[in-house]
C-alpha cells in the first residue's frame, strides 16, 4: 500500500517488476534470478533501500572480444566501477562470482553483469568464443613423451595422427576423449598406452581395435553405453573400472590377460563368458551385476570380495585351483548350479548367500571360515547336499535358510560357534571329532553324532535333541545332565570263527531312553575304505540280536573264507534305524590273516586256540 502511494503502480505485478529492476543484491542472494525470466524464488531478493534515482553501473569489460580462436587463452573480466562481477558459462544455470581469469579451451558462451550496493545492475553482456582448427595437428596437444594431453575437436569419426608437431604419438593421456561424441576412432600402431578415463562416457563409441596398445589406465572405457566390440590382445592388466557400465559390451577375449582389476566389468550386462588359463587375479566387484553365464579360470588363487555378486545369469563357475573365496563373492548368483571349488580352503561370510538354485556343493578342502563371519551359505534354498570333509568350524548362521539341507556329515568338525544352527533346517549332524559346541541342531527330530573328543558346550539344547556317542564318554554324561536321549552304536572289533575259517564283526546298541531300533544292519565292502554308503555299498540286515541289561549286540559273520582271500581286508560299519533315521558305528577294517596274527601274538589266549588258528592258516 505504501509503494502504491509513493509510485504510480496499478497492481501488485507492477510492484514486483519494479523491485526486480531495482533490488540490491547482497552476499546471500547472488542476484541469479535475472537469468530466470525474472521469477522470484523464496528469499532470493533482498531490498536494502529504494530511491527514484539509482546510479547505473557500466557494463563489464572482457579482455578478449568474442569470436574465433585456435589456441587456449585466459579471459579476464573487469568492472570500470570496481563492482562485483557475476557470470554464467554456456547453458549452465549456476552463477559464479568472478575472482580469477577463466580458461577458454572449447566453444564457450559467457554472460556477465556487474552489481554494487546502492546501484542498479549493469546490462548483461554476452560473448561467444568458437574454437577453430587450422590443420589436423592443431586439434591436439602433445607432451615431450609423445602422450596426447588434449583433443579440442568433437568429431564423430577420428583418425589420430602418428606424429604431431614432429613428435611420435606413443600414448593417449587422461580424459583426452572423455565425453566426446566419438563414434569410431583409428589410432596409429605407435600408441602403446592409454591413460585414465581416456574414452569414458563416449556414449556413441561402438568399437575399439588396436594390436599395439599394451597398457590401460583406470576407467578407460567406463560408461561407454554403446560399446559392443573391443580388440586389444596385448593388454595383460585390465585395470580398475576399465569397462564398468559398458552395458552393451558383448564379449572380451581374456586369453593372455593376467589380471582383472576392481570393477573392471561391473554391470556389463551382455558379457556372458570369462574363460582363460592365464588369469591369476580378479579384483573385488570385477563382474558385479554383469551378464556372465560361464566362468572358467583355473589359474585363479583368490576370488575377491563381491567379485561375481548379483551375476543373476551365472550358471557355471569352474575355479579348480582357487584357495580362498572372500566376502559375498557369489552373493545372489541365483542361477548358479555347476561349480568346481575342489581346492578351496577358506570361505568368508555370505560368499554364497542366496545362491537359490545351488543344489550340491562339493568343498573337499574347505577347512574354515573366518571367526566372526556369518551366513556363508545362507538362503541357498535349493541346497540339499554338501561335502565338507575337512571343515573344522560351523560359523554363525552358516546354513540359515537352507530349507532343504537336513543333514551334515562333518568328519573333521571340532567347533560350532554361537548361533551356528540358528534359522537352519539341519536336523542331523555327524561330527565324530567335535570338541566344544556353542550351538546344537534345533529341529524337533534333531540328532548329533559325537565321539570321544566331545567336551560339552555352553548351550541349552532342545529337549528333543538326541546325542549319539560312545558309551562311557562325556557325551553320555552330558546327555544325562541335560535330560537328553543318548544313543550309542559301538564297534566291538572282529574275531576268528574256528569252526569254518570265518570272521565275526561285533557291534552294540544302547539307548538311554530304552527305545528299540526299527532295524539293525551293516554296510560293508571288500576293501580298505573310510567311506561306506548305505546306498552305494553292500548292505545286510541283522536278523539276530541279543539284549543284555539294556545293551543290544549283533554280529556280521563271514564264513568259509578261502585261503586265497585270507589277506583281503573287509570294511564294515553297523547301523541302527531309529525315529526314521540311520545312525552308524565307526568303520572297522579287518582281514582274516590280520586277526589270526593278532590271536597268535596275544598271550592271554590259550594254546589250543592258537594251534587251531595255525592249522587254518596252513590248511
Amino acid at each position: 500500500a505504501l509503494l502504491m502511494l509513493l509510485f504510480d503502480f496499478h497492481n501488485s505485478d507492477d510492484i514486483v517488476n519494479y523491485l526486480l529492476e531495482r533490488a540490491i543484491p547482497v552476499q546471500h542472494t547472488l542476484a541469479y534470478n535475472v537469468f530466470h525470466n525474472y521469477t522470484v524464488k523464496g528469499s532470493a531478493l533482498y531490498v536494502e533501500y529504494l530511491t527514484r534515482e539509482l546510479k547505473s553501473l557500466n557494463e563489464p569489460q572482457f579482455s578478449i572480444e568474442g569470436g574465433e580462436f585456435d589456441r587456449n587463452f585466459e579471459l579476464t573480466i573487469s568492472s570500470p566501477d570496481d563492482a562485483d562481477i557475476y557470470y554464467l558459462i554456456n547453458d549452465n544455470l549456476n552463477i559464479f562470482r568472478y575472482k580469477q581469469p577463466i580458461q577458454i579451451k572449447y566453444d564457450t558462451q559467457i554472460r556477465a553483469f556487474c552489481t554494487k550496493k546502492g546501484c542498479k545492475w549493469s546490462n548483461v553482456i554476452q560473448q561467444n568464443y568458437k574454437r577453430i582448427f587450422t590443420d589436423e595437428e592443431s586439434e591436439y596437444d602433445i607432451d615431450e613423451n609423445g602422450v596426447i594431453t588434449a583433443y579440442y575437436n568433437d568429431e564423430s569419426s577420428v583418425s589420430v595422427p602418428a606424429e604431431i608437431n614432429g613428435i611420435t604419438v606413443t600414448g593417449i593421456g587422461t580424459g583426452v576423449f572423455s565425453g566426446k561424441c566419438l563414434c569410431e576412432i583409428i589410432i596409429p600402431s605407435s600408441i602403446k598406452n592409454i591413460g585414465n578415463y581416456a574414452f569414458s562416457s563416449c556414449n556413441n563409441l561402438t568399437s575399439f581395435y588396436s594390436d599395439s596398445v599394451e597398457t590401460l589406465g583406470l576407467y578407460v572405457f567406463s560408461n561407454c553405453g554403446n560399446l559392443i566390440n573391443v580388440h586389444i590382445p596385448k593388454v595383460k592388466d585390465v585395470k580398475y573400472g576399465s569397462f564398468s557400465n559398458c552395458s552393451n559390451l558383448e564379449g572380451y577375449d581374456f586369453n593372455g590377460v593376467e589380471s582383472i582389476g576392481h570393477r573392471a566389468f561391473e554391470q556389463c550386462s551382455k558379457i556372458y563368458s570369462c574363460s582363460s588359463d592365464s588369469v591369476t587375479s580378479v579384483g573385488s566387484y570385477a563382474f558385479y551385476k554383469s551378464g556372465l553365464e560361464y566362468v572358467d579360470l583355473p589359474g585363479l588363487d583368490t576370488v575377491e570380495s563381491n567379485c561375481f555378486q548379483s551375476c543373476t545369469e551365472l550358471e557355471s563357475a569352474y575355479l579348480s585351483n582357487v584357495n580362498e573365496i572372500e566376502l559375498e563373492a557369489f552373493r545372489s548368483c541365483t542361477k548358479l548350479v555347476n561349480t568346481d571349488f575342489s581346492k578351496c580352503r577358506y570361505i568368508q561370510g555370505e560368499a554364497f548367500y542366496f545362491c537359490s538354485s545351488l543344489k550340491t556343493l562339493d568343498l573337499p578342502e574347505f577347512v574354515l571360515g573366518y571367526s566372526g563371519d556369518s551366513f556363508h551359505f545362507a538362503n541357498c534354498i535349493s541346497l540339499e547336499i554338501v561335502n565338507l570333509p575337512k571343515l573344522k568350524t560351523i560359523n554363525k548362521r552358516m546354513f540359515a535358510g537352507c530349507s532343504l539341507l537336513t543333514e551334515l556329515y562333518l568328519p573333521s568338525m571340532e567347533t560350532v560357534e554361537k548361533e551356528g544352527f540358528v534359522k537352519s533346517s539341519v536336523e542331523y549332524v555327524y561330527a565324530p571329532k567335535a570338541k566344544v559346541l556353542y550351538d546344537l541342531p534345533h529341529g524337533e527330530n534333531a540328532c548329533i553324532t559325537v565321539g570321544s573328543s566331545f567336551t560339552g558346550g555352553n548351550v541349552t539344547p532342545n529337549e528333543s535333541l538326541v546325542i549319539n556317542g560312545i558309551k562311557g564318554t562325556i557325551a553320555e554324561s552330558y546327555a544325562a545332565e541335560k535330560g537328553l536321549e543318548f544313543i550309542s552304536v559301538d564297534a566291538m572289533g572282529a574275531t576268528i570263527r574256528l569252526s569254518d575259517a570265518g570272521l565275526r564283526f561285533g557291534f552294540s546298541f544302547y539307548d538311554s531312553f530304552g527305545k528299540e531300533a526299527e532295524e539293525y544292519g551293516f554296510v560293508y565292502a571288500y576293501e580298505n575304505t573310510d567311506e561306506l554308503d548305505i546306498e552305494k555299498n553292500k548292505k545286510k540286515v541283522a536278523l539276530n540280536t541279543l539284549n543284555n541289561d539294556g545293551i543290544t549286540t549283533y554280529n556280521l559273520v563271514f564264513t568259509k573264507i578261502p585261503m586265497a582271500s585270507f589277506e583281503t581286508e573287509i570294511s564294515v560299519k553297523a547301523y541302527i534305524k531309529i525315529n526314521g533315521r540311520y545312525l552308524y558305528s565307526d568303520i572297522v577294517v579287518r582281514s582274516f590273516k590280520g586277526v589270526a596274527a593278532a590271536v597268535l601274538e596275544d598271550d592271554t589266549i590259550d594254546l589250543f586256540t592258537k594251534e587251531k588258528v595255525k592249522s587254518l592258516l596252513e590248511a
